[in-house]
């Protein structure tokens, strides 16, 4: 594979984020790779920001605009990849912005490796700051199920977000992100990792990710945030499907963690309504029954502390507290052994 000859298309979905538009966009311009399709999709804003699509479109031949009805993240990216005539792909969010050096270095790890996705770590920032990348590369190769382990580790952010990866286009054939959800990398991030055969790891942080107060993930409870739960279920009945049964095992223990993670971090929102409650205490019995059933846990003392947090909001609370605080009552919780 020639670098001339590869074709980079880069996917900026755009709403509402006209103070950072344009430096994102200088960051993708000012990539040292420079062999590039640069496809700025503004979805429906209601601010300047399709304007000033056009604007940048006459200042560089590499960029491409798409105007479209506002149908959210998802549906802006899936736009992109529609026009997309580059052999692989990359993803910037329109409010962060990317290290010049993000896209050589991605391009090569695939062309040296033959990988079909390279990654790169990230780094969150409050304003325009740029750190320097002095990390060593540490450059690691991993096939698809070593990949979809990383998912469930401390360095699951890295594996799961969309944005700090290059991918070969034919990874998405016949598949898209789902639209009108948010979580949407959840839906999709896996099964691009599963029909891999080869990703290119490494530690340096080349892509900011900038922390607004509106971010989506820091904001207040939303019953939207339970798209989280759509994309556990879809995942869970991916492994089945696909006789991952390591990976099945787990993905249930986790979501049902999860779940009762949510409910006691939004608690006195939740029992506000008891629609909302009942579906979370429902879903968690629910995944803890098929856990029971699968015999991921041997004893009755654990098949019964498992369930507990269902039918006794007390021990839940212990659970809760000593899977994710530091205080007494995870004391006393690791104490009585509640995990």
């Amino acid at each position: 594979m020639e670098e001339s000859a590869v074709l980079i298309s880069v996917i900026v979905p755009i709403y509402k984020v006209e103070p950072y538009l344009k430096r994102c966009v200088d960051s993708i311009l000012s990539q040292t790779y420079q062999n590039l399709e640069i496809i700025l999709v503004d979805d429906g804003s209601p601010d300047n920001c399709g304007q000033i699509c056009d604007d940048l479109a006459k200042t560089d031949s590499r960029i491409k605009v798409i105007h479209k009805p506002n149908g959210g993240l998802s549906d802006a990216r899936n736009a992109g990849l529609e026009i997309a005539k580059g052999e692989l792909i990359g993803f910037v969010d329109s409010d962060d912005f990317i290290h010049p050096d993000m896209y050589k270095d991605l391009l090569d790890q695939i062309k040296k490796n033959n990988a079909d996705i390279a990654q790169c770590s990230f780094i969150r920032v409050t304003g325009d700051e740029k750190i320097p990348s002095n990390e060593p590369e540490n450059l690691r190769i991993v096939s698809n199920l070593e990949a979809l382990e990383y998912i469930y580790t401390p360095y699951c952010v890295d594996f799961i977000v969309a944005w700090n990866k290059l991918y070969k286009k034919e990874l998405f054939k016949d598949l898209r992100f789902p639209k009108s959800k948010i979580h949407e990398d959840e839906f999709t991030t896996y099964k691009l990792f599963y029909r891999s055969k080869k990703i290119a790891l490494i530690d340096r942080k080349y892509y900011y990710y900038f922390q607004s107060p509106n971010s989506i993930i820091r904001s207040s409870f939303s019953v939207k945030k339970l798209d989280y739960a759509e994309a556990m279920e879809e995942r869970i009945a991916f492994f089945k499907e696909n006789k991952l049964d390591a990976f099945y095992a787990l993905a249930q223990k986790k979501y049902a963690l999860w779940l009762l993670n949510f409910y006691y971090r939004n608690y006195k929102a939740i029992n506000k309504s008891t629609e909302v409650k009942s579906l979370i205490i429902g879903k968690y019995k629910a995944q803890e029954k098929l856990i029971r059933e699968n015999n991921a846990y041997t004893t009755r003392l654990r098949k019964t502390l498992q369930i507990a947090p269902a039918v006794n909001p007390l021990v839940g609370f212990l659970v809760y507290h000593q899977m994710y605080k530091k205080n007494i009552f995870s004391r006393i919780a690791n104490f009585l052994q509640l995990n």
